[in-house]
């Protein structure tokens, strides 16, 4: 039986991507840790502060993570002093705010978030940015990542 050869590691689009996402990833956990968040905890952290989430259950579905993580990841923002846990009407609900501590850590770290993006993505100039992001949305709409009118919401500028 002949052997069919499969293309080269090194000519598929899959292996670059997770390149990218693995050096990316690194280096921003790097330029947070000195700061001493983590990257689980930078996203709760940023999703409160923008507004995008209130408490546990809605942490869990912006991020995309299980409540478990989330529970545990808050526990050691709380034990940090960077976010309180507010008991609600119920008893049993809580909301979740960053402490002024947590509020006067989120301009740096916003910082070394874009400067992140700026040192990979920084590259791309004017069109070529606005081309790729544009392409890139395309992708994550048509592999069900992201649903075409959040992508829109999200990078139209509103």
């Amino acid at each position: 039986m002949k052997k069919t050869k499969a293309r080269s590691l090194r000519k598929d689009l899959g292996y670059w991507l997770n390149r990218l996402r693995t050096e990316f990833q690194q280096s921003f956990k790097e330029r947070i840790a000195k700061e001493g968040v983590s990257l689980p905890e930078w996203s709760i952290m940023v999703s409160l502060w923008n507004g995008d989430a209130t408490n546990v259950m809605e942490l869990s579905r912006f991020i995309e993570v299980d409540k478990g993580a989330v529970s545990r990841t808050l526990a050691d923002l709380e034990e940090k002093d960077l976010v309180r846990r507010k008991p609600g009407p119920d008893g049993r609900s809580y909301s979740i705010k960053l402490t002024k501590k947590g509020e006067g850590r989120m301009p740096v770290l916003a910082k070394c978030a874009l400067q992140n993006e700026e040192s990979y993505f920084g590259i791309l100039r004017g069109k070529e940015r606005k081309e790729f992001h544009k392409l890139f949305g395309k992708i994550l709409v048509g592999a069900g990542i992201v649903p075409p009118d959040e992508w829109k919401k999200e990078n139209s500028g509103e």
